[in-house]
């Protein structure tokens, strides 16, 4: 018997839950990486910290995530 349409849903959105979470994880590593590289960095132009919702900490995580891979 094939499986009901709300099993295969259930499964659905526990296979997304956890790719989620491994995404996340993977982010959050990259993040942690390239923001201790750039505050290690001393510049006499008043660094700023980029906010996690800044468009260019989300390109630095992505690049970090690709570099992982690469690798």
């Amino acid at each position: 018997m094939p499986p009901s349409s709300r099993k295969r849903n259930k499964g659905k959105d526990r296979k997304a839950k956890r790719l989620a979470k491994l995404v996340e994880s993977e982010r959050a590593d990259a993040r942690e990486i390239w923001r201790s590289v750039s505050s290690s960095i001393e510049c006499d132009h008043g660094y700023v910290a980029i906010a996690d919702d800044h468009p260019v900490s989300s390109f630095m995580d992505q690049c970090f995530i690709n570099l992982q891979y690469r690798a």
